[in-house]
């Protein structure tokens, strides 16, 4: 199986990172968390923009990415978070082909 990875910028209206945080907890992590077909998701605070935010996520094949992507959760979570963004998330796919520590 091919791996797919994610890295996702979002730029939060000012002030609002925190909550997406939050509903991202609340409505994501769990459903990360159950994912055997999410290997690795790393949620981050830009360190130089306090309304932006970004993630890599390291999904086993792009059926599992597709799964979660029309997942009924992440529908409703996009629903929530939406209202708290500046702008669309900007979203690279990527093919990885090496990392330190684990099997790619």
């Amino acid at each position: 199986m091919k791996k797919l990875a994610l890295f996702v910028k979002v730029t939060a209206k000012p002030g609002k990172r925190d909550e997406v945080w939050r509903l991202w907890k609340k409505h994501v992590l769990p459903n990360v968390q159950a994912a055997n077909g999410i290997e690795i998701n790393c949620y981050c605070y830009d360190a130089n923009d306090k309304d932006t935010l970004c993630f890599f996520e390291l999904f086993s094949d792009s059926a599992d990415f597709k799964a979660a992507n029309e997942s009924q959760w992440y529908a409703e979570y996009v629903q929530l978070v939406k209202p708290l963004l500046a702008a669309p998330s900007e979203v690279i796919f990527a093919d990885p082909i090496w990392a330190k520590g684990m099997k790619i």
